[in-house]
């Protein structure tokens, strides 16, 4: 599925979470790379990479962490890829892709905070005390219009 705002935002991401048995898991075959189910049977998280499912077995992960993920949160601290990392105080998940030393990638999962039913266009003070974030999409129903956050800095948010 892939959404278009504005005409050069794209949006294609795809996040498979829930609970299925072993056969449910290897009938379903994802159409991106990136899902991930907990197979019940198996007890175990299992990620689709594009041509098959792998699992994630004795991996590293962090779900207490108040920060995103960089790029030195790496296989030098014991990441490798298929790591979870959890952002309790961003409420936000990520994959790690790449454990490289010095240079990991991790993916944001999830989405950021968005406004699918407002009324009124999106103002200034919808800003990061509000949880909006870079990305975060607002729609004004009233008008028709979509609006995407390109910064949201305390009190001086822009949504275009």
């Amino acid at each position: 599925m892939a959404f278009k705002f504005k005409g050069d935002l794209s949006v294609a991401r795809a996040v498979y979470l829930g609970s299925m048995d072993t056969i449910k898991r290897l009938a379903f075959i994802p159409d991106t790379a990136g899902a991930v189910v907990y197979d019940s049977t198996e007890n175990s998280i299992y990620v689709w990479d594009g041509a098959a499912w792998q699992k994630v077995d004795s991996t590293k992960h962090n779900f207490s962490a108040t920060s995103a993920p960089t790029s030195t949160n790496d296989s030098a601290e014991g990441y490798q890829v298929g790591s979870f990392w959890l952002n309790t105080a961003g409420n936000s998940v990520y994959f790690c892709h790449d454990a490289t030393v010095g240079a990991a990638v991790w993916e944001r999962l999830d989405s950021p905070k968005s406004q699918y039913s407002a009324t009124t266009s999106p103002t200034p003070s919808d800003d990061d005390t509000a949880g909006f974030e870079q990305g975060s999409l607002w729609i004004d129903t009233t008008n028709r219009e979509t609006y995407i956050c390109y910064d949201a800095t305390t009190g001086a948010a822009v949504w275009e």
